[in-house]
Order: C-alpha cells, then structure tokens, then sequence
C-alpha cells in the first residue's frame, strides 16, 4: 500500500513537471496576435521616419544655407574692413607725401625769391639781409629737402654770392639764380599735385623758372 502511495505520488510529480514544461515551451514562443503586432509596429515606424526624412534634410539645408551665407557675409565684412584699412593707410601716406609736398614747395619758395632778391638787388652793400637769410635756409630747411641736383646749384649760386663784393650783382650771379630756379622746378615737377597746378595755370613759385640767356652762359 505504501509502495502504491509513493507511486501516485511519483506519477503526479512527473505529470506536473510534463505540464510546467509544456507551459514553459508554449509561453517562450510568440503568438500570432503579437507578430502581427510588431510587424504593424515597424510598418508605422518606418512610414514615419519616411514622413519626417524629407523635413529633416529640408531643416539641415536650410542651416547650412543660413551658416553659408553668414559665412559669407562675414568674408564680406572683413574684405571691405580690409580693404576701409588699406584706403585709410594709403591716404594717410598720401597726405604725409601731400605736406612733405608743402614744406619743400615753401622752402624753395623761399630759395628762390631771396635768390631773386639777390640777383637784382642795385648795390651788394644793400643785400646783407638777404645774404643772411639765403645761408640759414642753405644750413637749415634746404639741406633737408634738396636733391643733388638743387644741391648743386645752391653750391653754384653760393659760390657766385660770396665773390660779390660791391656794385650791382655779376651776370654769373644772374645765371646762377635761374639755375636754381630751374632745379627746384624740376624736381618739384615730380610730384603730381605741381603738375596739376601747372595744367590749371597755377604758378607756384619756382614753376616761373626759366632758362637763362645763351649770352649770359658762362
């Protein structure tokens, strides 16, 4: 009796396990309700990421265009910062070489009208002011803007004022004024704003320069 307990007992055991196992077996395996679930759940996200495809590549074309063209306008703005740069340098230059300009116009202004006085001057007693004002600018301003060429007809004409000694001034005197005159014209005549004065009819100073006399060549 006890033996045929113990194999009730037995076969209820192995008949629980057989139908744990058959539960076990028929949960892990999914039911057709659940693919069609999920099949319908990929169909739905793969129609919206095919919705949402086109506006994503709309809305990343759309920012690269705007970083383009703020690209490019950043270019533009330091071009012509660049460019507002260069302008100004250059027109600072210019209006450096415009009064370099002036003062060497005005120094051989000077030069030449006291040359001038000089070389009509009546009696050499007459013209000690004068002599004294053409060396301070022969020391002085001309030696910082002559070139070789004025240079050397400074060099001329102080020569021909120191051998004038009394009387009305020498033709060399003479010669040696228009001389320097003519020089200082020359090397003035470089600078485009002396020409344009000479187009317009301007006359400044040494512009009236004119080549001496064939007979009062030396």
């Amino acid at each position: 009796m006890i033996e045929h307990a113990g194999n009730l007992h037995v076969d209820h055991h192995v008949h629980h396990e057989t139908h744990e196992s058959h539960d076990h077996h028929g949960a892990g395996k999914p039911s057709v309700r659940d693919q069609a679930f999920k099949k319908w759940d990929l169909i739905i996200r793969s129609v919206a990421l095919c919705v949402a495809l086109p506006g994503l590549m709309l809305a990343y074309l759309d920012y690269r265009k705007k970083e383009q063209r703020e690209f490019e306008q950043r270019k533009l703005e330091l071009e012509k910062r660049e460019e507002e740069n260069v302008r100004l340098a250059e027109q600072h230059a210019q209006n450096f070489r415009f009064r370099l300009f002036e003062h060497k116009m005005q120094v051989y202004v000077d030069a030449t009208e006291v040359a001038g006085r000089l070389a009509g001057a009546t009696d050499a007693g007459a013209t000690a002011a004068d002599r004294q004002k053409f060396w301070a600018l022969y020391w002085g301003p001309l030696s910082i803007f002559e070139n070789e060429a004025v240079e050397k007809q400074l060099l001329g004409f102080g020569k021909a004022l120191d051998a004038w000694r009394a009387g009305p001034p020498p033709p060399e005197l003479k010669h040696a004024c228009w001389e320097l005159a003519d020089a200082c014209r020359t090397e003035l005549n470089a600078y485009e704003v002396f020409r344009s004065f000479q187009r317009k009819g301007a006359q400044p100073a040494a512009g009236e320069a004119h080549a001496p006399p064939a007979t009062q060549a030396p």
